[in-house]
Formats: C-alpha cells, structure tokens, sequence
C-alpha cells in the first residue's frame, strides 16, 4: 500500500478514506472496501490507498498480478471502452453478456479471491487522466452471501461518488504541490558559528544531504560510503556544533529564505 506520508497532505487524505470506507460500507452492506489507483501505463500499475477488512495477503496477489484478470477493471479500462465513469458488479461466476469474452479472467480472478472468503464484488472508478483512474472496490464475505445478503451498490452511489471525488481532488492537489510548487530548501546562514571552521570537506557534503533531506541510507549510496561512516560523520558533525540531532543541526546553521 501507498505510504501516505509521500504526500503533502497524506494524513488528511487517510482520514478522508477512513471517513468514506466506513459511510460506504454501512449504505452497501459491504464487508470491505478499498481505493486505489491504476496506472496503465505502469508496469505494476496498482497502488493501494486505502483499505479496510482485505486481508494483506489479498492485496498483495491483487497488486501483483490478479488485477489482469479483474473483468471490471479490465472491462471498462480497455482502450475499446475508454470510460471516464464506470460501476458494476461481479457475483462471482455469473458475468454480465457484455463481458463473457473475460469469463476464463473471471475464473482466476475468483480463484484467487474465493480462497480469501470473498463472494460478490463490485468496482466503481472514476478516470483522473487518459491512463490513470481512481478504483473503489467493495467486497462482500461469503459468509454473509449464505445468509442471503448482497450488496447493495446502488443504495451507496452518492457516497462512492463523493469518494472518488474527493480522493480525486486531494490527490491532484498533492502531485502538482509537490512537483510544481516543492518547499523551500533552508540555506546556510552568512554568519556561520565558529565551530563551522572545523568541518572537514566530506562533513560538508553529509551536511548538503542533510539540508535536502536525505536519510542516511541515501547519503551513503550518493557518497559511496557504508552507512555506518555516515554515522559515524553525523556524531562528528554533531560534537563539533554541540547538537544532539539533524532537526537540530540544521536548525543552528541554516536560515529559511
């Protein structure tokens, strides 16, 4: 799944989700849902934001690879349909006409997702760009199915609706912040302390991947170095400026323009 933190304002998105997840369940007698987007262009074009009552396992087989045989997905994401909106459901083995050249999908698609205790499915999806589109799934357990119930999708549409266009919204929001308007890089105070005399050259440049964010993992790779040498620089780093972390250190030697 999606590290919600990749996003500027990926805490306000996850509430938002949870929010939607728990509305849209209760109006669709669903026993778990998810959003996520899909990329056609990707070689691995599934990415999870959100998810409640799917089993990890699950999500994982889907992400990597049962999503080929998903006959909703694959359906209304062909270039021959091109939709901009779709919703429909899959009650198991039993497709709709219109869909029976993806009945061998379909079987392995079940095969996958019958073992996990899954009966009925439904797929609502909103396109965000001519290859990218925002998916919620609804999945309802086998064990509710014999008692009869299914779900009723057409009783949660205007949340599902509300959903996607919120999801869609808050995303775009967040992709061109983060690549069109990126936070301001802190700069070196002029008057740096004194103690700055004593850095060493290579100090300098764990000090400049410090300043645009690196772990220490990446600095080590930029570097060439071993991590722990990159350790080892920060505890110089530290004693020569008489701070005890890298918030800290850049706190003492820069200056937001």
């Amino acid at each position: 799944m999606i590290d919600p933190s990749s996003l500027s304002n990926g805490s306000t998105i996850h509430r938002q989700n949870a929010s939607f997840a728990r509305e849209v369940i209760a109006k669709s007698k669903a026993s778990a849902a998810a959003i996520f987007l899909y990329d056609k262009s990707q070689a691995s074009p599934v990415n999870f934001l959100y998810e409640t009552g799917i089993p990890a396992s699950i999500t994982a087989l889907y992400t990597n690879g049962v999503y080929r045989d998903d006959p909703m997905l694959q359906y209304s994401t062909s270039p021959e349909r091109d939709c901009h909106r779709f919703t429909g459901t899959n009650y198991c083995q039993r497709l709709e006409p219109n869909l029976e050249p993806y009945q061998e999908h379909n079987d392995r698609y079940w095969h996958a997702l019958g073992r996990a205790g899954f009966r009925e499915t439904a797929t609502s999806l909103k396109a965000v760009s001519r290859d990218i589109y925002l998916v919620v799934g609804l999945l309802l357990a086998e064990s509710r199915s014999r008692k009869g119930a299914h779900l009723c999708v057409e009783n949660a549409m205007t949340a599902v609706d509300n959903w996607l266009e919120a999801c869609h919204h808050a995303i775009v929001d967040a992709a061109v912040r983060q690549c069109f308007f990126p936070p301001r890089q802190p700069q070196l105070k002029t008057d740096l302390p004194a103690e700055a005399n004593r850095v060493t050259n290579r100090e300098w440049q764990v000090i400049a991947e410090l300043m645009a964010g690196c772990s220490n993992k990446q600095i080590s790779a930029k570097l060439g170095v071993a991590e722990h040498t990159v350790e080892n620089h920060l505890k110089n780093i530290y004693k020569k400026f008489a701070v005890r972390s890298r918030t800290a250190l850049i706190a003492k030697i820069t200056s937001t323009p």
